[in-house]
């Protein structure tokens, strides 16, 4: 009736018992640890069928992605009133872009940014001081980016 020389027999008479006696071994609770072991296979078996939940549309372009200082171009900055960049492809929203000291974590700029400007330059009155670390985020991120501004010294050799 069946060439059991074949291949695809062989296979089908294979899942066909391992299925079957996945099911009875999880019907009859023989045993805890084979049912565990047969209970992760059938779970495995099932979600071939199952659909994958959709994701929301928008996901992807909810988060801003922060390029510039400290990510792009360099760790150092030149500049101590630099420019900061960020990509950003979702709907506008207002934020709040905050450069903050790195070693007192106090903030010292705080400037309300519409997210698709992608970009905005340090305008606070006093600039920042060279040789510190400072980083930078908006405010719908929690995640910051580490930079520095050049010290004298280095500025001096760059001119």
């Amino acid at each position: 009736m069946f060439n059991l020389s074949s291949r695809y027999t062989r296979l089908l008479i294979f899942v066909f018992i391992s299925t079957t006696t996945s099911f009875i071994a999880l019907s009859d609770n023989i045993n805890p640890v084979s049912g565990q072991i047969v209970a992760e296979h059938s779970n495995w078996i099932t979600s071939i069928w199952r659909r994958k939940p959709k994701r929301p549309r928008g996901a992807r372009g909810e988060k801003a992605c922060f390029l510039s200082p400290g990510l792009i171009d360099t760790y150092i900055v030149w500049s101590n009133r630099p420019l900061f960049l960020w990509q950003y492809s979702g709907n506008n929203k207002k934020v709040d872009l905050i450069v903050r000291e790195f070693e007192s974590k106090q903030d010292v700029w705080k400037k309300s940014v519409n997210l698709t400007d992608k970009k905005v330059f340090y305008s606070a009155e006093k600039s920042l001081e060279p040789g510190k670390i400072y980083q930078w985020r908006l405010s719908i991120s929690s995640s910051c980016v580490l930079f520095k501004i050049m010290s004298a010294d280095e500025r001096q050799n760059v001119q």
